[in-house]
C-alpha cells in the first residue's frame, strides 16, 4: 500500500512493484483492491514502472509493451495513490484522465521489466539475466546519473529533482520517451501520452540527455 509507516520518502528513483496495478497481492494474493507501491507513489521519487521490450537482430530498439502476465500475477505497478495530492508539476498529455481524483498518479517512466526481456547482470563471477521493476529502476538511476554529468559538462547546470523537469520534456513535440501503447499493467491499458501502466514510457537515453540540457538552458 502507499500509505508511508513513518515519514515520506526523499528518493530520485523508485520501483513502482511487480503486481501491476494490485500491489496488495504483493503480501496478499487474495487482495485483489487496486492500489499502489510506496515509496514509488511519493511526490518526491520518481516511479518507474515495467515494460516488456522488444529488440531487432542488431540489438536495435523495435518495440514495447506494457507488462502485465496475469498467470503469475506479475505487472509493472501503476495506479492512484490514495495519500497523496497530485503535484503541480504533474501535467500534461494523458495525465488528466477518465481515472483521475487529484490525487498522485504513478508511474512516472518505465523500462524492461518483463522476465522476458530482462537485464544481463553478472553478479559474483555468475551470469543472470533479471527483471521486475527492481531491475528497470537501476536502469533508470544510472541513466539519471549520465544524463546528469552530461549536462554539466555542457555548462547546463544541475538537474536536481528531475520529476518536473521530466515531465516538462515529455509534454514537448519531441520528446525524447518511446510512448508505449500496447499492453498494460493488468489494470490499466498502456494509451498515447501519460498512461498508469508505463507513465510517459521508456527513454531515448542519448535524446534524454540533449533534451534535458535545452530544458535547463530555457529555465536560466
Amino acid at each position: 500500500m502507499d500509505r508511508p509507516a513513518q515519514r515520506d520518502a526523499r528518493a530520485l528513483v523508485e520501483a513502482s512493484g511487480d503486481a501491476g496495478a494490485y500491489d496488495c497481492q504483493h503480501s496478499n494474493p487474495d487482495d485483489t483492491r487496486i492500489s499502489v507501491d510506496w515509496p514509488s507513489s511519493s511526490p518526491n521519487a520518481v516511479a518507474v514502472g515495467g515494460t516488456l521490450l522488444s529488440v531487432r537482430r542488431d540489438s536495435s530498439y523495435l518495440a514495447e509493451a506494457g507488462w502485465e502476465d496475469p498467470l503469475s500475477a506479475g505487472g509493472g505497478g501503476g495506479g492512484l495513490s490514495t495519500f497523496y495530492d497530485r503535484p503541480p508539476w504533474q501535467r500534461g498529455p494523458g495525465v488528466d484522465n477518465r481515472f483521475s481524483t487529484g490525487r498522485r498518479q504513478v508511474p512516472d517512466v518505465a523500462a524492461a521489466a518483463d522476465g522476458d526481456s530482462g537485464w544481463y547482470v553478472i553478479a559474483g563471477g555468475k551470469e543472470a539475466q533479471i527483471g521486475g521493476t527492481s531491475a528497470a529502476a537501476p536502469f533508470w538511476a544510472a541513466s539519471m546519473l549520465l544524463v546528469g554529468q552530461h549536462a554539466r559538462r555542457r555548462g547546463a547546470g544541475r538537474v536536481g529533482y528531475a520529476n518536473p523537469l521530466l515531465y516538462r520534456i515529455a509534454g514537448r513535440r519531441d520528446s525524447p520517451f518511446h510512448d508505449v501503447t500496447q499492453g498494460g499493467n493488468r489494470g490499466y491499458r498502456a494509451t498515447p501520452g501519460w498512461d498508469y501502466a508505463t507513465g510517459w514510457g521508456s527513454p531515448d537515453v542519448a535524446a534524454l540527455a540533449d533534451a534535458v540540457v535545452r530544458e535547463l538552458r530555457r529555465a536560466r
